[in-house]
């Protein structure tokens, strides 16, 4: 359309400057043509016509150069004179010349003046044809901007319709959003109470490890203890190798306190087995808490605190080990000073018997066997005395292994819960994760889906803004042609002033040509009544 606007603009402005010099041109050649005849027809009516007065009763009245003619004419007739019949036959003779050319011009002019009356019905034919093809065009680009602005309607009432959509969907999103953050809440509540058992767990740990050296402190000092017997044994042992009595009632006593030593003994090795299994128990709860350490990688932080104090008790185990083997050699050695002590008494004995073989005497020595017996009943109370604080701190040393023992049990069975609650939660945590991880997908769908809709609404509304970009083109060019029309309706209005210009001026012509008839009719008429008057 603008291509066909810019086309048609040039023609039009030419149009109109021809137009213009159209009738400029026919304009000033009439007016011209009018101002060189009317002289000449005034000169050849004055010159050529002789018509007396009687004859021109219907016409203006002659000049007076007219008369003039007609005086001389009268003058020659008089005479009756041959030149003066010829001279008065010569104006006739040139008159007839003189009317058939002004007819010629009139016919002439006239048929100028049709032509250009047809031309300019022609082109005021043309430019109507052009304003009804303007008024059209309008006409069309009136309807194509009614129809631009129903699809703007239309097309902003589905972005209002995508924008509640729109509007909904993250109402939605929002509403998910909320339910994951409750949920999200939930799982770490969860993990807090989670925790919160993990810290008790550590506590018990901590409690049974200060136990275990608790019970390490007194079986250190029950190995004291028992050196400090050892030494005693040792020292008497001594004792009653310088002895050289022989007495049956002081090696019976050796016996039985070999006897009471072979029992301790026993204990020690019982208390020993005990502490092997309570290591054995000790180890199988190490390999759980290292089992639960392998399974709780998340929790890692308490699992390797509980694995360092798990790693100080086996230590403390070995270390408990050790002093139990430095016991068992001990014993091994009391039992060898045992033997050493009976192969003394029996030493004693054979030397009594050859004291006896010697004829000494048996006062000294039974006194002497007394004194020694006195003295060993002492070394045997204190021994007594000293065996019975050993056994006591070994009865406490056994209470305190009893009391771990069930502490390890309590620890054992809530580790197993503690497991199991662990489990669950794990349970419960993949449940949650992959509740999470489906949550999360459809967020994925969700955001993917937004961001689709707000591509849709982007490009509807750079289609809109092309829409009204063209319709503002549209509108423009329509306010172009709007001024075309106008100009051309001025035009058509300027054309149609200058046809009936031109008209006025073709009946003034016309006039003119009507009295020109009137006066060539009246010309003939002279010339007829002076050709018969002659």
């Amino acid at each position: 359309m603008s291509i066909q606007i810019r086309f048609f603009r040039p023609r039009l402005a030419r149009t109109k400057s021809f137009f213009i010099l159209v009738i400029l041109a026919i304009v000033f050649t009439l007016a011209v043509s009018l101002l060189r005849r009317e002289p000449e027809k005034s000169a050849n009516t004055v010159r050529d016509v002789t018509v007396p007065s009687a004859s021109y009763p219907l016409a203006r009245r002659p000049t007076s150069s007219a008369a003039a003619g007609f005086a001389r004419a009268r003058a020659l007739r008089t005479k009756g004179s041959v030149q003066e019949a010829s001279a008065a036959e010569a104006p006739s003779s040139r008159t007839q010349p003189a009317v058939e050319k002004s007819l010629w011009r009139i016919k002439g002019y006239m048929k100028s003046a049709a032509e250009a009356n047809a031309f300019l019905k022609e082109k005021a034919a043309l430019l109507g044809n052009l304003l009804e093809a303007k008024a059209k065009e309008t006409e069309h680009l009136t309807q194509e901007n009614a129809r631009l602005k129903n699809d703007v309607e239309t097309i902003q009432k589905e972005q209002t319709r995508l924008k509640g959509k729109f509007a909904a969907q993250l109402s939605n999103l929002n509403v998910q959003l909320a339910q994951k953050d409750l949920v999200l809440s939930g799982l770490n509540t969860a993990k807090r109470n989670l925790e919160g058992e993990l810290n008790s767990l550590g506590n018990k740990i901590t409690g049974l490890s200060s136990a275990h050296d608790a019970v390490q402190f007194q079986l250190a000092n029950a190995l004291a203890g028992k050196t400090s017997l050892e030494e005693s044994v040792r020292k008497l042992t001594d004792d009653l190798a310088r002895q050289n009595t022989a007495n049956e009632a002081l090696h019976k006593n050796v016996e039985e306190l070999t006897a009471a030593l072979r029992d301790k003994e026993s204990q020690r090795q019982l208390v020993a087995g005990e502490l092997e299994q309570l290591g054995i128990f000790k180890k199988n709860i190490e390999a759980e808490l290292v089992s639960l350490k392998r399974n709780k990688s998340e929790l890692s932080s308490a699992a390797q605190d509980l694995e360092a104090r798990l790693a100080e008790a086996v230590t403390a185990k070995s270390g408990l080990e050790g002093e139990l083997r430095s016991i068992k050699e001990e014993l091994a050695k009391q039992l060898a000073v045992n033997e050493a002590l009976n192969r003394s008494v029996n030493e004693l004995s054979d030397r009594a018997n050859q004291a006896e073989s010697r004829g000494r005497s048996s006062a000294d020595v039974q006194a002497q066997f007394d004194a020694y017996r006195a003295q060993s009943e002492a070394r045997i109370r204190e021994l007594t005395d000293a065996q019975a604080e050993s056994e006591k701190k070994i009865q406490e040393f056994l209470n305190r292994i009893e009391e771990l023992t069930r502490a390890s049990d309590a620890t054992k069975k809530s580790t197993s819960e503690l497991s199991e609650i662990i489990a669950q939660k794990e349970l419960s945590i993949n449940e949650k994760q992959r509740e999470i991880e489906k949550l999360t997908g459809l967020l994925q769908k969700t955001t993917a889906e937004r961001n689709n809709l707000i591509l849709t609404l982007e490009e509807r509304e750079r289609s809109i803004n092309g829409l009204r970009a063209a319709l503002k083109n549209m509108e423009a060019q329509s306010a172009v042609l709007q001024q075309e029309l106008g100009s051309g309706r001025s035009y058509e209005a300027d054309a149609g002033r200058q046809l009936e210009q031109a008209k006025a001026l073709n009946n003034s012509l016309k006039k003119k040509i009507s009295n020109l008839y009137v006066e060539l009719e009246l010309l003939r008429v002279e010339s007829a009544q002076q050709a018969r008057s002659q």
